[in-house]
């Protein structure tokens, strides 16, 4: 999907959301007579055609100017001034606090969302959409990033997908990463951001607001992996596995919660074929790893698209409030490589071959179900399952997270930490029934070894005889048997 065509289809669900109470306030038609029925049909039908030509009444966006604490509509004004000038520092700071102020009402929630209508005003809650064109940043002093807890205030220039809409600037504390590249093309960055308004574009003739981060929707031509188009696609914030990468080797904690739970929901969706052009079909191929790979690469392999074969030890349901996922603790493949993990209160703590890999999935694929269910009855009552199987598992990489394990305790070494896959498709890779380890290619490779074994045995035993015949010829004829270990013949003594 292309960023016009994101920036559409945000602007058509703005107009439906708006849309919907007129369309409720229409009587119930169906069961009226006939005529009712079609009077009242093109009495909707003029008004939706006329809302969409002239523009829906815009919903009032929430006023949050009263909650950002020690700010009115002067001081408001003072930090919008930082737009024209990213090097005037009293402004810049009063932006910073201002953003600072922003970020902390964002972690409360239940702000919704308004758009950036002209009816706006300042100190309303809005979002805006379009893409990043420009990015200047601003180093805080340290004594007020300390404060603030963020080290660097950003202003970005946001072009609406309208022709007829102006520039917005954008204060913010974080972008991706990806777009203070050299090589990030601002066609790459489309993106929403929603925080509170400092200046309409009816004052001047380029809004500005403040927001608490650029969420980021990379459209199917950028140069990023394939698989984040995808979940910018199915309406996934990328900007997220900045975050994600940040918690490597960390618990989970409820910041997680942004893009954990939302990458649960859509991950299967990357192993479903994408149909693209008509009768063509996008796939995501995984890229395969070892469990070494990724404990070695783990922050730069989050949000990757990746397959690894494991040995399943638990799958335990997890509870999300009224919902559940499911977690299967596994073992992964080293490949002879040996882990380490020091330990301050006794012997490190080492692994060898095998690795422990965490895997969770919005639902378990039937041959697991079956599996489950031959041993401890219907799963719907199985809470946690003790399984032994091979599988192989596409997902998306989290990151590493830090558990407790009884290893780990026994040893008084901490938390362990191991790899984290939010499962896409999982298939059964357990060896045929019959074959549990592959005996009938072992069998071929034993039968081949014998044949060759008598061969050679064969062959042995008539160079032996020539050999032994020869021999006896030359006794029979007085000639002295080479001595091949010993000296020459023509050594003197």
């Amino acid at each position: 999907m292309s960023s016009a065509t994101f920036q559409f289809v945000v602007r058509v669900e703005a107009i439906v959301e708006r849309l919907s109470p007129a369309v409720r306030a229409f009587p119930n038609i169906w069961g009226q007579p006939f005529y009712k029925q079609s009077t009242s049909l093109v009495l909707m039908i003029g008004a939706v055609f006329a809302l969409v030509a002239f523009g829906a009444p815009a919903v009032r966006a929430q006023a949050v100017l009263d909650r950002l604490s020690g700010f009115d509509s002067a001081r408001v004004q003072t930090a919008a001034g930082w737009a024209e000038s990213t090097g005037d520092e009293p402004s810049g700071r009063e932006a910073a606090k201002l953003t600072f102020q922003v970020n902390r009402l964002a972690r409360g929630g239940s702000l919704g969302e308004g758009a950036l209508w002209p009816e706006s005003t300042v100190g309303d809650w809005v979002i805006v959409s379009g893409v990043a064109t420009k990015i200047a940043r601003w180093k805080l002093p340290d004594e007020l990033a300390d404060v603030l807890e963020f080290a660097e205030l950003f202003r970005v220039e946001v072009e609406p997908a309208a022709a007829n809409d102006s520039p917005v600037i954008v204060f913010t504390s974080a972008v991706p990463k990806a777009w203070l590249q050299r090589d990030s093309k601002p066609s790459d960055r489309a993106t929403t951001a929603s925080g509170v308004l400092l200046r309409s574009s009816i004052e001047s003739t380029t809004a500005v607001i403040a927001a608490a981060g650029m969420r980021w929707f990379p459209p199917s031509d950028s140069a990023v992996p394939a698989e984040w188009t995808r979940l910018g696609e199915l309406g996934f914030d990328v900007s997220l596995f900045d975050a994600v990468r940040q918690r490597d080797r960390q618990p989970l904690v409820s910041d997680d919660a942004a893009a954990f739970y939302p990458l649960l929901r859509l991950a299967p969706a990357l192993a479903t074929p994408v149909p693209s052009d008509g009768a063509a079909v996008d796939t995501f191929t995984p890229t395969k790893l070892p469990a070494a790979k990724l404990l070695k690469d783990s922050a730069a392999l989050v949000g990757r698209y990746i397959e690894l074969t494991v040995q399943t030890v638990r799958v335990t349901r997890v509870r999300a409030g009224d919902d559940h996922y499911w977690q299967i603790d596994a073992l992964g493949d080293l490949e002879n490589v040996v882990i380490k993990i020091e330990n301050k209160n006794g012997p490190p703590a080492i692994f060898e071959n095998r690795y422990p890999v965490s895997i969770v999935a919005s639902e378990l694929p039937q041959v697991v179900v079956d599996k489950i269910e031959a041993t401890q009855g219907n799963l719907a009552a199985v809470d946690v399952a003790l399984l032994s199987t091979k599988i192989t598992v596409a997902g998306i990489y989290y990151r590493m997270w830090s558990y407790e394990s009884e290893f780990m305790d026994r040893l008084g070494a901490g938390n362990q930490f191991g790899p984290l896959v939010v499962a896409s498709r999982i298939e059964d890779s357990e060896p045929a029934a019959g074959d549990v380890i592959g005996v009938s290619r072992l069998g071929w490779y034993i039968a081949g070894l014998t044949i060759v074994s008598v061969f050679m045995a064969i062959v042995g035993g008539w160079i032996a005889a020539k050999n032994d015949a020869k021999a006896k010829r030359k006794q029979r004829q007085g000639l002295p048997e080479k001595v091949l270990s010993g000296p020459s013949e023509n050594t003197s003594t």
